[in-house]
Parts: C-alpha cells; structure tokens; sequence
C-alpha cells in the first residue's frame, strides 16, 4: 500500500510527460492504474489517474477522457498544484 502527497511550490520548466520515480518495490507482471486528485491542476480530460507499468517502480500521470489518453506535462501543473494518489500493487 502506498500514499503520496506531491505539493509544489515552484514548478520550474520542464519538457515530456511527468512522471514520479521511486516506488519502494518493483511492480510484478501486471500494469496497474490508480486515482489521483489534484488542485490547482488543469486538464480537458474527465479524470486524471497514475499508471504503474508491469516491472516497474515509475508512475507516469494521465488524463482521460473522451476516448483519448494523454500524459500529463509541464503545462497542465502550476506553481501551487497539490496532488495526492494511493494505491494498492502487486510486487
């Protein structure tokens, strides 16, 4: 089980998808998706959630709506953004 609370306060510049290294225990033969809330976060999609790829310790953050998936990027942050994700995995 884990939970992380991410708070900015300086979001810089960046280029790419963002994503959030460092999980403690590589993921086992299964992706997974989880929910995340954010504020002060902004996205044309319905709902924005963290995906987990199979052998892996990286999430990478998405936005989905519509048919359509979209990483989230530098753009879609600002300097107060607040979010918060919790999830269960398989190692």
């Amino acid at each position: 089980f884990f939970i992380a609370q991410l708070s900015l306060s300086n979001k810089g510049s960046s280029t790419g998808g963002v994503s959030i290294s460092g999980l403690p225990f590589t993921s086992s033969n299964l992706s997974q998706m989880f929910a995340m809330q954010g504020d002060n976060l902004t996205f044309s999609g319905s709902y924005a959630m963290a995906y987990l790829p199979s052998i892996g310790t990286t999430l990478d953050l998405y936005t989905i709506g519509s048919g359509s998936t979209t990483q989230l990027t530098d753009s879609n942050f600002s300097n107060n953004t607040l979010l918060r994700i919790s999830g269960v995995y398989s190692v």
